[in-house]
């Protein structure tokens, strides 16, 4: 016979199809997310529990990563300049919706995010970007933080790519007097 489950603990079930569902309450609603194993469920239901002891609150277990990030792009403009809030945007559009778009908040972990980051410096994007991303997207889940929408930030656990400065090159003695030679007569002189 299998235990009954206490007041607000959560419950697992096995459904027809063969996966197992776990369902917990947040603010007197039900939140439910469908595992492969029972193990998987009693683990979601345990970071769930944590969360909510860390202040998640239903509207922040529904939201997913865009949702929030166009939210705080809004709220984030009057706080930074122009040029930045651009940049911001840009950042969010192009690099972290595509991969992290559809994923719901609370559910965001340290490991999808330095997938992010390994999938964009192995696609090209430079270093710099992939910084950029990580402190745009650590900033907004700051944000969240200080919301209470998440329990933690998981961009804090994640490595972020080194920014190499490269050298500056310069012109050699004969490169400089062949510059000069040909600027000669020229209004730039």
């Amino acid at each position: 016979m299998t235990k009954k489950r206490g007041q607000g603990e959560g419950s697992i079930n096995k459904r027809k199809n063969g996966l197992w569902a776990a369902q917990a309450t947040v603010q007197g609603r039900r939140v439910s997310k469908y595992f492969k194993t029972q193990s998987e469920c009693r683990e979601w239901l345990r970071q769930i529990h944590t969360q909510i002891d860390n202040g998640l609150t239903f509207s922040g277990a529904q939201t997913n990563v865009s949702a929030f990030l166009s939210e705080w792009l809004v709220l984030n403009e009057t706080s930074v300049r122009p040029k930045t809030s651009d940049q911001y945007k840009q950042i969010v559009k192009q690099h972290i919706i595509p991969d992290l778009g559809t994923i719901k908040l609370k559910d965001l972990n340290p490991r999808q995010i330095q997938a992010l980051y390994s999938k964009k410096m192995v696609s090209g994007t430079s270093a710099r970007t992939v910084i950029l991303i990580h402190a745009v997207l650590r900033r907004a889940l700051n944000h969240a933080l200080k919301l209470g929408v998440i329990g933690r930030n998981p961009a804090l656990a994640v490595i972020r790519p080194k920014f190499k400065r490269k050298e500056m090159k310069t012109l050699s003695d004969s490169q400089v007097r062949t510059l000069l030679s040909f600027s000669e007569g020229d209004r730039f002189e």
